[in-house]
């Protein structure tokens, strides 16, 4: 019973953050997270201990959960009305304001713990002399503007398209 239960909700959590990913603002989230992360684990520039780690970690959660809390807002709001409504509108604001100020703060954590000039310097000096790798993280960043931005781009293209052979 137990492991079924479980697997039942596993699968709803990620039915659940599919549905948070389609957000744009979550995408955003996700890539300066992935690209922070992918900086301090890869190179060895900046110095943070054990605990500012955690801390990073346990604040891009925080963003994370109240992305997702957002997004299960709105999805109520647009559930129980659908038309214009200002409470509506209120509880949405709301919503988002709290995402605001977590990313606000996540952003100030991040400059307290990772203004390290030094750190950029040495950064900077390593992919002026890996180009390789500097063409592959520019090519990275690249592709997260086209995940956060033009996801939904192609999206649309996608189902004009697939609309299209049906009328066929």
């Amino acid at each position: 019973f137990f492991k079924q239960k479980t697997e039942f909700e596993i699968a709803s959590c990620l039915v659940g953050s599919e549905r948070c990913i389609r957000d744009r603002n979550m995408r955003v989230h996700i890539c300066f997270t992935a690209f922070m992360f992918f900086f301090l684990l890869r190179y060895d520039f900046w110095v943070l201990s054990k605990v500012q780690y955690a801390l990073l970690a346990v604040t891009c959660a925080a963003v994370f959960m109240a992305e997702c809390i957002n997004t299960a807002v709105e999805t109520v709001v647009d559930l129980v009305s659908p038309g214009f409504n200002k409470l509506a509108g209120i509880a949405k604001d709301t919503a988002g304001a709290g995402v605001l100020f977590i990313a606000v703060g996540a952003v100030v954590e991040g400059i307290i713990f990772l203004w390290q000039p030094q750190a950029f310097s040495k950064l900077f000096a390593y992919y002026s002399s890996h180009i390789g790798e500097c063409v592959a993280v520019c090519a990275a960043i690249v592709l997260a503007v086209v995940f956060v931005f033009y996801t939904d781009v192609f999206k649309k293209f996608l189902n004009k398209r697939k609309l299209a052979g049906e009328k066929k």
